[in-house]
């Protein structure tokens, strides 16, 4: 009889044993900074706001994954172990940034981003903060691309709040096309301070270098406009000097009549 008795405490006993250990749960609690942000068990699909503590089914073997989620933050992800009895964590979360950066050509061109009334400058990556956006999350702002020897641009772009984007810009390069005749023909043409370009007719192009490099050898010259003093030679014929006024991006066709000597 007592061992009837025993065999049947033994047995409730790992029923009961049992019957608790299905039933353990694992108590959690995630808390954050800032507070409030929603926290999701991707299994089964249960929310809760940080800061609460809630029970999640124990598990012999396994692990749970949480999302953390905050509008203006990175999301956060959190893994541990189904067969834990408790977890405990707290997590800061990182605020999310908006990150302009550029691709431009050329390398030294300058680079201005206005967005309301706020101008950032250089052509590194920027930063644009939140309160710039105001309650929308696009911005329009306006994008100014110059560079010596090249032709200048302006463009609206759209700003995505907490994003990181690239704004690409390829500047033209200011040419000026010279188209060069003389009467009689087969005259050599100098540029002051540059020399030899061709002998008539023929055409010249001038790049942005070659035109900056111009620029410095007469003072008349100006932003929009160089100046070029051409001079024309042909044996038996007077030397003639020719200047030119020049607007960027320009063909320019010039004759010139020789007077023998």
């Amino acid at each position: 009889m007592k061992i009837l008795y025993f065999m049947f405490f033994t047995f409730l006993s790992s029923f009961l044993l049992l019957g608790c250990a299905k039933n353990r749960n694992i108590q959690v609690m995630i808390d954050t900074e800032p507070k409030d942000a929603l926290i999701k068990e991707s299994s089964s699909g249960m929310q809760w706001r940080s800061g609460k503590e809630v029970t999640l089914p124990y598990k012999k073997k396994g692990t749970y994954t949480v999302g953390i989620s905050k509008e203006g933050y990175e999301q956060a992800l959190q893994t541990f172990p189904a067969n834990k009895k408790s977890y405990y964590k707290f997590l800061t979360l990182k605020k999310l940034k908006t990150i302009v950066d550029f691709n431009i050509q050329p390398n030294n061109a300058q680079i201005r981003l206005i967005c309301n009334n706020r101008i950032f400058r250089g052509n590194a990556k920027v930063y644009i903060p939140e309160e710039l956006f105001k309650d929308s999350d696009v911005m329009e702002c306006e994008l100014k691309v110059s560079a010596d020897g090249y032709r200048s641009i302006s463009k609206k772009v759209k700003v995505k709040k907490y994003f990181k984007q690239t704004f690409s810009v390829a500047l033209n390069e200011n040419i000026v096309t010279l188209q060069l005749n003389s009467q009689p023909s087969l005259a050599d043409v100098y540029i002051k301070g540059y020399g030899y370009i061709g002998t008539t007719p023929f055409t010249y192009k001038l790049d942005a270098n070659t035109m900056q490099r111009l620029s410095s050898y007469v003072k008349e010259n100006m932003q929009n406009q160089t100046i070029l003093y051409l001079t024309f030679r042909k044996k038996g014929y007077e030397e003639k000097v020719v200047p030119v006024w020049l607007n960027k991006n320009h063909i320019e066709t010039i004759n010139v009549k020789l007077n023998k000597k």
